[in-house]
């Protein structure tokens, strides 16, 4: 264990690991693209400012790349098959400077994975289980058009009322549905499992609050054994979005108003992944002074997030997150 004081010249440890996954077409790819814009320029809140880059050139490069097809109106290609993403997260607090993480591996397991259509590959489905285990935190990624699609047509707003097709339905359903599936036979196996955060991307489809709240709802009736009380688990649910009113138009082409900016939440998922890692060390450690240094952390990286995240506990809604 490295130096937890919040110092200009040491880390707090050094290797930490996040699993993402989601639903087909669910933007994760695009996440991680606008995301790694918004953290490397930081975000601040306070006197605190955090910021991520990738250890890799070629990487920061593609990450570069493909933010600058969103900027150009285009919607990049996704992956066909599951990457890895390393980066360095260092943070300003109380007038210091450190690395406090000096290696965070993000897994992004490829688009599709979800889709109730397609077979889903044994040896990919255990690399995904395996992937849970050690990680900080396990974020999962559902877009709203498809929380949409799920919905009854009463639990619409009145402008997607008449948009109900069943097959598209039962699809949608599907795959929020085989989540459950995928963490009831992780905790079958496994006695921890870390905190997990659903996100929900392309936040700005919602037409009302109204439509939004029922969304949020039916992921968790639909995924029980994380909310249900005694579920012995830190839950987090978070809308983002990279700008307003984006689509796609006749030719594929992003229409919209794309915005690169914390206020849309795009940075939440990463710092929550960061958060719950760091919380984990701080059970670990043993040494007061150490602890000191790190509880000014937790306190900076928690006000970045208060009040954007609904957190759960034991199935139990925390009255602020």
């Amino acid at each position: 264990m490295r130096d937890t004081n919040i110092t200009n010249d040491k880390p707090i440890m050094s290797n930490s690991k996040i699993s993402m996954f989601g639903v087909s077409a669910s933007g994760k790819t695009c996440f991680l693209y606008a995301m790694s814009q918004v953290m490397s320029r930081g975000v601040r809140q306070g006197n605190s400012l955090v910021q991520i880059i990738s250890n890799r050139a070629r990487q920061q490069m593609k990450l570069n790349a493909g933010y600058m097809k969103l900027a150009q109106r285009q919607w990049p290609q996704t992956s066909d098959k599951t990457e890895s993403y390393d980066f360095k997260v260092s943070m300003q607090c109380n007038g210091y400077f450190s690395e406090i993480i000096d290696s965070l591996e993000i897994q992004d397991y490829r688009g599709g994975l979800l889709q109730s259509t397609q077979e889903l590959d044994e040896e990919e489905f255990d690399n995904l289980m395996k992937s849970f285990r050690g990680s900080s935190a396990i974020i999962f990624i559902v877009d709203g058009q498809t929380l949409i699609n799920a919905l009854e047509p009463q639990e619409r707003d009145i402008s997607h009322a008449n948009n109900t097709d069943v097959l598209e339905q039962f699809s949608a359903q599907s795959q929020i549905r085989f989540v459950e599936n995928i963490f009831m036979e992780y905790k079958r196996v496994e006695e921890e499992v870390p905190p997990i955060l659903i996100a929900i991307s392309k936040g700005d489809v919602f037409a009302s609050d109204y439509e939004q709240r029922n969304a949020m709802n039916l992921i968790k009736e639909y995924l029980p054994s994380i909310f249900a009380i005694g579920s012995q688990l830190t839950v987090g649910i978070t809308t983002m979005s990279l700008g307003d009113n984006l689509g796609s138009d006749a030719e594929g082409g992003l229409i919209g108003q794309l915005k690169l900016s914390p206020d849309y939440n795009i940075h939440i998922p990463v710092i929550f992944g960061i958060y719950a890692d760091l919380c984990y060390q701080y059970e670990e450690m043993t040494d007061e002074n150490e602890r000191k240094g790190l509880a000014a952390v937790l306190s900076a990286l928690r006000s970045i997030f208060s009040k954007r995240i609904q957190l759960f506990i034991n199935g139990r809604q925390a009255r602020e997150a």
